[in-house]
């Protein structure tokens, strides 16, 4: 099975037959991302494909004075190994109180993601952030 962000670009590895034993040393290999924020809105899928549960435009409207410094302060914050939590809708394993073991997306479309004892995560390293660009929506686009 292979999960493939919809709005993800780069360079893709297939591995075949003997490789396929490899795969893990592939899998940590660093990798670089580039990607935008939007403050103020919230989904059921932590992206921008996922059903809106919440949007808050007046969470960022005074952005270049009061949330631009709080961002820089947490990006600042985040950096060497972090424990990640997988999405909801991923297809890893996760277990509930009774014993229960199915993929997150089963849980999600459920309704069920709340009986989870705990969201599995995966250990990461953030090498660096960098802050590149500001661009801001107002609601009436």
């Amino acid at each position: 099975m292979c999960t493939v962000l919809l709005k993800a670009s780069g360079l893709m590895v297939f591995l075949l037959g003997s490789e396929c034993a490899h795969r893990n040393m592939w899998q940590r290999l660093s990798k670089r991302y580039r990607f935008k924020l939007l403050l103020g809105v919230t989904t059921d899928t932590y992206d921008s494909f996922g059903l809106i549960s919440r949007c808050d435009p007046d969470a960022v409207k005074d952005f270049p004075s009061k949330v631009q410094p709080i961002l820089d302060e947490a990006l600042a914050s985040v950096g060497g190994e972090i424990d990640q939590a997988y999405p909801p809708f991923s297809s890893m394993t996760a277990i509930n109180a009774s014993g229960f073991r199915q993929a997150l997306w089963k849980w999600s479309r459920e309704g069920r993601l709340h009986e989870i004892q705990s969201v599995p995560t995966k250990r990461v390293v953030v090498h660096t952030l960098n802050w590149t660009d500001t661009s801001h929506i107002t609601g009436a686009e």
